[in-house]
């Protein structure tokens, strides 16, 4: 069973350095000749709130709440689109992209998956970027990294639109 564990630590918290600048351990403008943090560490007691909770039914509850909201876009005449570009053979990226065209078609949502040899050219990765920005039934896409050493990832992230960007890059 898997149980993932969120720690909040409220800042209030944390204990300070010395002279009330940054963090207990840390060399501030202010800090003085021979203080040493460790002594700091010994006054106070870091405080921490932990919360846990069971993924597959927070998972669950996240996807009925898609389902509501992809029915009402529906609704008006929209069917949400996410599309994958995946260039090369990694059979974790290969698994990773079966995984989101599957989430896709049990949601309901518009898919489509680009995909590209290994040998695929830098210009043939950024030309699917470019169709996938201007197809207007793609509502968000992701480039599945990592890339074919070849490929400047870099340059390929930086031209996706950012308002069709799906990892948020």
């Amino acid at each position: 069973m898997l149980f993932q564990v969120l720690a909040e630590t409220s800042a209030m918290h944390r204990p300070k350095s010395r002279n009330g600048k940054g963090s207990a351990g840390q060399k501030t403008a202010g800090h003085r000749q021979g203080y040493s943090p460790s002594h700091h560490y010994s006054e106070k007691v870091w405080q921490m709130a932990a919360k846990v909770i069971h993924g597959p039914e927070v998972a669950e509850q996240i996807r009925q709440e898609l389902r509501v909201k992809i029915a009402q876009l529906k609704e008006r005449g929209t069917v949400p689109g996410l599309a994958v570009v995946l260039a090369g053979e990694d059979p974790a990226s290969q698994q990773y992209v079966r995984n989101k065209v599957k989430a896709c078609q049990e949601l309901g949502l518009h898919s489509r998956t680009v995909l590209l040899p290994d040998d695929a050219s830098e210009a043939d990765v950024l030309n699917a970027v470019d169709e996938l920005n201007s197809d207007p039934a793609i509502h968000g896409f992701l480039v599945q990294l990592p890339l074919p050493k070849h490929i400047d990832e870099n340059k390929v992230i930086m031209r996706i639109d950012p308002s069709k960007d799906a990892d948020g890059f």
